[in-house]
């Protein structure tokens, strides 16, 4: 987790069950992304919610030559962030299913997977959200 007080953002697994909604004053960014392994393309769905649910923002995008499912995770979550950096004027949450990217994000050593350089720039990200 980020512990910058106070806090810019925080990574969250998403486990299989209800949504929750974030404290009041944050936003929860909940990203996915589909992989065809075939066609090395993949897409992003992208959705920011409100402590009531209210959708802040969402959005969903095509990503071409991805190379696994981790990968396109990763890059959904860059794209979170990258529009939560634009949009939601508060602290966020954001939420994964991915487990392997979650722990890349949450990491403090530098990480050794094939998106290392994904995980970098999401990390960057965060760093340029606005402090409300």
């Amino acid at each position: 987790m980020f512990e910058e007080p106070p806090a810019r953002a925080e990574i969250n697994a998403a486990q299989k069950m209800k949504w929750e909604p974030p404290p009041e004053g944050v936003a929860k960014i909940n990203v996915d992304a589909g992989f065809n392994k075939e066609m090395g393309e993949a897409g992003a769905g992208i959705i920011a919610r409100d402590c009531r649910g209210l959708v802040l923002l969402a959005a969903c995008k095509k990503l071409s030559r991805c190379s696994s499912a981790a990968q396109a995770e990763a890059l959904a979550c860059l794209e979170g962030v990258q529009l939560a950096a634009n949009w939601v004027q508060m602290p966020i949450i954001l939420e994964s299913d991915n487990a392997d990217v979650v722990a890349g994000l949450n990491a403090t050593q530098d990480s050794r997977a094939e998106w290392r350089g994904i995980i970098a720039e999401v990390k960057a990200a965060v760093q340029c959200l606005v402090q409300v």
